[in-house]
């Protein structure tokens, strides 16, 4: 008769872990969501960022810097931005502030409202 109490206890015991479990589990998983808002701070981008690195961070289409800026460099988008403005002969801050602007302008039309 112990035995068999002993074997119903962990039984149930069992159960309730995997309850406890299985909503912890859905409770973390929503932090995960595609929904959750993002803030984009297009402040932080530095010469140094190659265009790669940019159309990840910020979610940009892959072509969409290219295109909207005219690079021809067979390189992109695994280039800097230092090495794209040196190449069009702009002044690195200016050209930054072109490519902030340019990737201001798809957030502002392809980000939900908060």
């Amino acid at each position: 008769m112990k035995n068999k109490y002993i074997t119903l206890t962990l039984f149930v015991f069992i159960i309730i872990l995997f309850f406890l479990v299985s909503s912890f589990v859905s409770d973390v998983s929503h932090l995960r969501r595609n929904d959750i808002p993002i803030n984009y701070n297009v402040n932080l981008i530095a010469g140094w960022m190659t265009f790669n690195y940019i159309n990840k961070s910020f979610h940009l289409p892959p072509e969409y810097l290219q295109v909207n800026l005219q690079i021809s460099n067979p390189a992109y988008p695994d280039i800097t931005i230092y090495k794209i403005a040196k190449e069009q002969n702009i002044p690195i801050n200016s050209y930054l502030e072109t490519v902030k602007n340019t990737i201001s302008v798809f957030l502002a039309q392809n980000t939900p409202s908060q």
